[in-house]
């Protein structure tokens, strides 16, 4: 994996089973390049693909997300939407989180909601970048109070036992 810096995308093309990503620089001189992936990494909503989907009135509901507010609920009284198809966040956490919520809404009647405000995330890189909640930038927009703490690496176990002990961790 190669993490590219000072880059913004320019434009996103597919041809057959491959997706073409055109890039350049943010604050530099230089030509643009193309980078080639498979698109098979990427992930649809069943109803999209072809699979169940959602129904409404005999009709199917064909589109690449299913909307549902706080309780997992679509516009449909009875049908309810969570995990990739409703386009939140496409982890499988928060889907069996979601899913917990409607079915408490639907089969138990319990009033619960979602609440997205500390969604972990992680990118599988070396080292691994992940997060929890607000970051800096987020929290400053929101006019949330807030204060960072930094670890060295060498200070954590973790680190310690895998041999890895450059960098730091903030939060």
């Amino acid at each position: 994996m190669k993490v590219l810096t000072g880059t913004k995308a320019l434009k996103v093309a597919k041809t057959g089973s491959s997706i073409l990503l055109r890039v350049g620089a943010v604050e530099r001189e230089g030509e643009p390049w193309t980078l080639e992936g498979t698109s098979s990494w990427w992930r649809r909503a069943k109803s999209q693909r072809g699979g169940a989907g959602a129904f409404r009135g005999g009709r199917r509901i064909l589109s690449t997300r299913v909307p549902a507010d706080r309780r997992m609920r679509t516009n449909v009284p009875h049908i309810y939407s969570c995990g990739d198809v409703n386009g939140v966040f496409p982890f499988t956490h928060v889907a069996g989180y979601e899913a917990g919520i409607a079915l408490a809404n639907a089969v138990l009647r319990l009033p619960r909601k979602s609440d997205y405000t500390k969604v972990p995330w992680c990118t599988y890189t070396d080292p691994e970048v992940a997060s929890v909640g607000l970051n800096e930038k987020r929290a400053n927009a929101a006019g949330v109070e807030y204060r960072t703490l930094e670890a060295a690496f060498r200070d954590v176990d973790r680190a310690l036992a895998e041999g890895e002990t450059g960098g730091r961790s903030r939060c």
